[in-house]
């Protein structure tokens, strides 16, 4: 009986190890597999970002360009008036 028992025990000891050598190997796995989607990720959000960032530049240049027009309005129409003002009384 101690025979059988020992030989079981080593059985068991064995399949525990065996058991333990897999979960470590899929752990690893999983490891990888987690960096992997994080990197990915990650320089997902940097494109997005990136991108963002330029629309962004885009919009404020338009923005500025439409107000510089804006402001070049009164002062050439004001330049007109002003002039056909002087050329009348001229």
């Amino acid at each position: 009986m101690s025979q059988m028992e020992g030989k079981r025990k080593a059985k068991i000891a064995k399949l525990f190890t065996r058991f333990r050598a897999a979960q470590k190997k899929e752990m690893a796995a999983l490891l990888c597999r987690i960096d992997a989607r994080r990197k990915e990720h990650i320089k997902q959000r940097n494109d997005d970002s990136k991108r963002l960032l330029q629309r962004n530049k885009n919009v404020q240049q338009v923005l500025e360009s439409k107000q510089s027009l804006q402001m070049q309005r009164p002062t050439n129409s004001v330049r007109a008036v002003l002039s056909s003002t002087i050329k009348k009384s001229g």
